[in-house]
Order: structure tokens, then sequence, then C-alpha cells
């Protein structure tokens, strides 16, 4: 990738979001859903159980990019950081098991 991309700062700003949002995202699969959702799993039925989530990211991508083309790319933008945040605050209130949190 050339470095003189990132001089142009819509491009910029969209790469580190990214990357903001993409290291939640690796702290969040890697810390709740195991320990939280099925504590004293094996690591092959944790990793079957992640499989659902990881196999619906293509289907997220691809949906997300034709309602891009529907309503814009910074409207999609916003709308994906919008219920990402959501999705976060939502998580941050899980206790040690999501049936005994307030």
């Amino acid at each position: 990738m050339r470095l003189d991309f990132f001089l142009d700062r819509p491009f910029a700003a969209a790469t580190f979001a990214n990357l903001a949002v993409g290291a939640a995202s690796s702290s969040a699969w890697s810390r709740s859903p195991l320990r939280v959702l099925a504590p004293g799993l094996s690591e092959i039925q944790g990793g079957l159980l992640l499989i659902r989530l990881t196999l619906m990211i293509p289907v997220g991508a691809v949906l997300g990019g034709w309602l891009a083309d529907l309503i814009g790319y910074r409207a999609m933008a916003l709308v994906g950081f919008a219920v990402a945040f959501a999705g976060y605050v939502l998580l941050s209130f899980w206790g040690t098991h999501p049936l005994t949190s307030p």
C-alpha cells in the first residue's frame, strides 16, 4: 500500500476507525463469549461456538456493501459504528453469567 494514501483525510480516518473497531471486536471475541456464555468448554467446543459468529461476518459484509450503495457510504459507516457502539455498551453490562446480569 502506498503511504501517500494516508494524506487523504477520509481514507486515513476510515482506516484508523476500522483499526479501532477491529481491536475492540478482537477483544470482545476472545474474552466475553467463552468465559461468559460457555465456561468450561474445551478448546474445540469453544472454537465451534465461535464459528457461528465468524460465519456471519461475510454475510454482514455483503449486506453492508449493498446497503452502502443504496444509502451512501458515510451513512452506512455511521449506522455500523452506532450498532457496534450499542453492542459494546450492552456487553459492558454482562456479569459473570448473562442469566444473573442486571
